[in-house]
C-alpha cells in the first residue's frame, strides 16, 4: 500500500470728497492681489481588481497587483501670481495610513507601504505633478520633501511652474499598488479616501502657500484577498500482491501501476505552481527513482519505483512545474505517475511492502 500525503483679494479702497458744486470726486488706490488658485474639490477614484488571489508562498515585498493609475491631468487648478517670480504646483498628504516599516523599490523609487485593514497585505502610492513646465517622475507619498520649506510634512511637493504675473494650470497624476507586508489573513481591504492633493502658489524663494481649498480627494475601492492554493487529498495507492519469484535478480521489477495524484480547486490568478516529491522513509536509487519501504514493512530486498506518465525516473526533491494549470480559470488537475515494486538485494523475502511519497506544492 503506497499513501500520497497533501504536503495606499485685496480691497479696492475709495473716498470722496464734496466741492462747492457737490460733485463727488473719487479716488481710487492701486488694487493689492495675493497670488491665488482656482479650481474645484472633486474625489477621484482608483480602482482595483474586486479580488485577488494571492500565491501562498509570495515572499514579503511582492506587487499583488500591477501599479494602478489615475488619469494624468494637468487642468486641476489655475494659479496666479503677482510677479514675474511666482510659480504654482501641486502636493499630496496621506490620510489615515500608518507605515508598515516596510519599503519596495520600483522604477527606480523606494516607496513607503502603508498598512491596509487586511493583515499581511500593505499600500504603496506614488504621486506625480504635472504642470505647463513639466511633469515630475513619480514620488513616494510616504517621503515628505528633504531641505523644502515650501509645505509642512507629511505633504509631499510634486513640482512647480513660474507663472509670473499671468495664470497657468497645474495638477497631476497618482498611482497604487498592493504588496505583501507578511502573513496574510483572507479578507477585504476597505476603501475610503487614503490621501489628497492641493494647489501651492507663491514666491517659492521666500515660501510659498497652500491652498487650503479645493483638494482633491483620492479614493481606493475595496478590494478582497484571498490566499491562493490547491487542496491535495491523501490517496492510497493499492500495488498488489506478487511472487518472490517475480523478481530474477537487483534492478528487475513488477509491472508498473498507473495512478495520479489528484490537485484540485487551484484558484485562478497564479502566476504558476510548482510542485516537488520527497520520500520519508530515503531514497535508495536516485537515478532509478526507487524509495525505500516504511519502516512498518516485512518484505526485504526489494523497494518502491516511481516514474512519471512518460517512463521517466521520478527526482525527488526537484521541482516540476504543473503545466495544466490555467491561470485565467484555476481548476482541479492531476499529475500521472507510474509505480512499480523494484529488487534492490540479492534475494527477495516475503512480506508486507508499504511506502509513502510525500508532495509539496510551491505558488507564485
Amino acid at each position: 500500500m503506497m499513501k500520497i500525503l497533501k504536503a495606499l483679494t485685496g480691497a479696492v479702497k475709495s473716498h470722496w470728497r464734496r466741492g462747492l458744486l457737490g460733485m463727488v470726486v473719487l479716488a481710487c488706490s492701486t488694487a493689492a492681489w495675493a497670488s491665488s488658485c482656482s479650481g474645484r474639490a472633486s474625489t477621484i477614484t482608483l480602482t482595483p481588481p474586486a479580488a485577488i488571489a494571492i500565491p501562498r508562498d509570495a515572499v514579503v515585498g511582492t506587487l499583488l497587483t500591477s501599479w494602478i493609475a489615475s488619469t494624468a491631468d494637468s487642468n486641476w487648478y489655475q494659479c496666479t501670481g503677482t510677479s514675474g517670480s511666482d510659480m504654482a504646483g501641486v502636493a499630496f498628504e496621506p490620510l489615515l495610513q500608518t507605515p508598515s516599516g516596510l519599503t519596495i523599490s520600483s522604477g527606480g523609487v523606494r516607496y513607503t507601504v502603508f498598512n491596509t485593514s487586511v493583515a499581511g497585505v500593505g499600500i504603496a502610492v506614488g504621486v506625480s505633478g504635472i504642470s505647463a513646465c513639466s511633469t515630475s517622475a513619480f514620488r513616494d507619498l510616504g517621503t515628505p520633501n528633504s531641505g523644502i520649506t515650501l509645505v509642512p510634512a507629511p505633504w509631499v511637493f510634486t513640482n512647480g511652474c513660474t507663472v509670473g504675473s499671468g495664470p497657468a494650470n497645474v495638477g497631476g497624476q497618482a498611482q497604487i499598488a498592493f504588496v505583501k507586508t507578511g502573513p496574510i489573513t483572507p479578507g477585504t481591504a476597505s476603501g475610503g479616501v487614503l490621501f489628497e492633493a492641493a494647489a501651492v502658489v507663491g514666491p517659492f524663494s521666500t515660501g510659498a502657500t497652500l491652498v487650503s481649498g479645493m483638494r482633491k480627494s483620492f479614493k481606493v475601492d475595496s478590494i478582497s484577498f484571498t490566499v491562493g492554493s490547491c487542496t491535495i487529498p491523501d490517496m492510497p495507492v493499492s500495488m498488489g500482491s506478487y511472487k518472490a519469484s517475480t523478481f530474477t535478480g537487483p534492478n528487475s521489477s513488477s509491472n508498473p501501476i498507473d495512478f495520479s495524484v489528484a490537485v484540485n480547486s487551484c484558484p485562478a490568478g497564479l502566476n504558476g505552481i510548482q510542485y516537488s516529491f520527497d520520500a520519508p522513509s530515503g531514497v535508495i536509487n536516485a537515478t532509478a527513482g526507487v524509495i525505500a519501504l516504511s519502516s512498518n514493512s516485512t518484505a526485504t530486498g526489494i523497494g518502491l519505483q516511481l516514474k512519471d506518465n512518460s517512463g521517466n525516473a521520478l527526482k525527488y526533491n526537484t521541482n516540476y512545474t504543473l503545466s495544466s494549470y490555467n491561470k485565467s480559470t484555476g481548476g482541479s488537475y492531476t499529475i500521472p505517475l507510474k509505480a512499480s515494486y523494484y529488487q534492490t538485494g540479492k534475494a527477495v523475502t516475503a512480506g508486507s511492502a508499504n511506502g509513502t511519497l510525500t508532495i509539496t506544492m510551491t505558488y507564485q
